[in-house]
């Protein structure tokens, strides 16, 4: 068998730009590809990365602060507007709310 230029030899990143490049795709599925590849494979680029870590991040931030919330000695920074901890509180839990929607919505699409 030939080994020289044969499909068996292509690595992942030659077996994607054949795929993105090939015949009847659209720049919309294009997209979507380098999207899913983007959010699903923190190896694929630096940014991607950051991305992952970033919304590991999310992620434990959020389960700390419904841990935290729920224990009744911390309920005062979680319902008293008057406190500055509760603006803070509200800011960061909002802000994740809207970047959990934005991760979900840009992993739909693609």
């Amino acid at each position: 068998a030939d080994q020289s230029g044969g499909s068996q030899n292509k690595d992942a990143d030659e077996i994607m730009t054949d795929l993105i490049h090939g015949p009847g795709w659209t720049r919309v599925r294009r997209l979507k590809l380098k999207l899913y590849v983007f959010l699903t494979n923190p190896q694929s680029s630096p940014l991607s990365l950051v991305w992952m870590v970033f919304d590991m991040i999310l992620v434990l931030l959020s389960i700390a602060s419904l841990i935290i919330e729920s224990e009744p000695r911390y309920e005062q920074y979680f319902t008293n507007k008057n406190e500055v901890t509760y603006w803070i509180i509200y800011a960061v839990e909002n802000s994740q709310s809207k970047l959990f929607t934005l991760d979900f919505l840009l992993r739909l699409f693609s």
